[in-house]
């Protein structure tokens, strides 16, 4: 089970929406250079031998130029004196080595499985759908198909610096996003891997509000989604487990709960056997507890202030360092946009699924100190 982020949550039991699996256009990609590494050349001698000049009365005697060598020690003899003759000797050309450029070695071999994924398109999970991927701290999400790819891209334009929801940028709330990149023929979203710069990254992936599919579903599909939501946690808390991994410091292995487990979940276990699963590394950890309360607080406080967006399935994206030695670094972050939509009903109506989801996830962390 790998990290979302780390991903899109859709699946044959658990569709998060009303469109289709992934399967972008095809466009080439460049290839990538190869290393390269600069060798001095050889000398073919060790020594270059000056040979000796003979005594002369009135005779000037010149001693052969030495050759220019690039690697090689040059001997020169002594020579006699002389009396009466004027002897001339060569200057010997000065020794000239070429610089030598440093040899790079790059640090890319292309993008490869992303391997923290706890949800989404992965090969292993359904047939013809596309695994997320990792590239040079990137996280390379594959784009969807039809409607939905296009609006979860959409959504992620609207978030650079100066457009409509920059502010969701400005307050650290979604992973960076660095546009799109083609491979192998697939187009993929390109965001920040918010588990890259950790040891050993501790993600739980927690799908939000009331109900998994958006505003355009026909009122039969809406049918169909709400009793597959009702079966969850989805409907009765407004929250769902959808993948966790915990790094588990006895045997320096990762526990993990696939998605199956968190949709099997209750509302009268969710927390107990769910939730409190998180924090167990494998001791409980209170501090990481603290400091996951105080980031998912940050998105509620803007939560209950937007009245732009309804963010139909989207998730809460939860780290931590799980090396008890090292400082947790505890984030939270909204990530999977493929079902949201602008609010139409007034600057008076928020997302009250979502903010249900957050009340409910708030009482039910707070409820493990004791």
């Amino acid at each position: 089970i790998n990290a979302e982020y780390m991903g899109i949550k859709s699946s044959a039991n658990l569709s998060m929406g009303c469109g289709a699996s992934a399967n972008p256009t095809s466009v080439p990609e460049p290839a990538t250079p190869a290393n390269g590494k600069t060798h001095l050349p050889t000398s073919v001698a060790s020594h270059a031998t000056v040979p000796s000049v003979s005594t002369v009365t009135t005779a000037h005697v010149a001693v052969p130029s030495v050759s220019t060598v690039t690697t090689a020690h040059v001997a020169i003899p002594s020579v006699p004196a002389v009396t009466s003759a004027h002897v001339v000797v060569p200057s010997v050309p000065s020794i000239s080595v070429p610089s030598v450029p440093a040899t790079t070695t790059s640090t890319s071999t292309g993008p490869v499985v992303l391997d923290t994924q706890l949800a989404g398109h992965t090969a292993e999970h359904k047939a013809g759908s596309l695994s997320f991927l990792k590239e040079d701290g990137k996280i390379l999400k594959p784009a969807q198909s039809g409607a939905r790819g296009d609006r979860e891209l959409d959504f992620y334009n609207l978030t650079v610096p100066g457009a409509e929801f920059d502010v969701l940028a400005t307050k650290n709330l979604i992973p960076k996003f660095f546009g799109t990149k083609m491979h192998e023929g697939h187009q993929y979203i390109v965001l920040e891997d918010v588990g890259a710069t950790y040891a050993n990254p501790c993600m739980c992936d927690l799908k939000m509000g009331t109900q998994s599919y958006d505003e355009d579903c026909t009122p039969e599909q809406a049918a169909e989604r709400h009793a597959k939501d009702a079966k969850t946690t989805t409907v009765s808390t407004g929250y769902r487990i959808c993948g966790m991994r915990v790094y588990q410091t006895t045997d320096r292995q990762f526990k993990k709960m696939p998605r199956e487990v968190g949709a099997a979940l209750t509302a009268q276990n969710v927390v107990q056997e769910g939730l409190r699963e998180y924090f167990l590394n494998p001791a409980f950890r209170p501090d990481v507890l603290h400091e996951t309360i105080a980031a998912i607080k940050h998105i509620q406080e803007w939560m209950n202030t937007q009245s732009l967006l309804r963010l139909y399935s989207a998730s809460i994206l939860l780290v931590y360092e799980g090396d008890p030695s090292l400082p947790p670094r505890v984030q939270a972050k909204l990530i999977d946009f493929a079902h949201w939509v602008r609010n139409t009903s007034g600057p008076s109506r928020h997302d009250e699924g979502f903010i249900l989801g957050l009340n409910n996830l708030l009482t039910g962390l707070n409820s493990l100190h004791a």
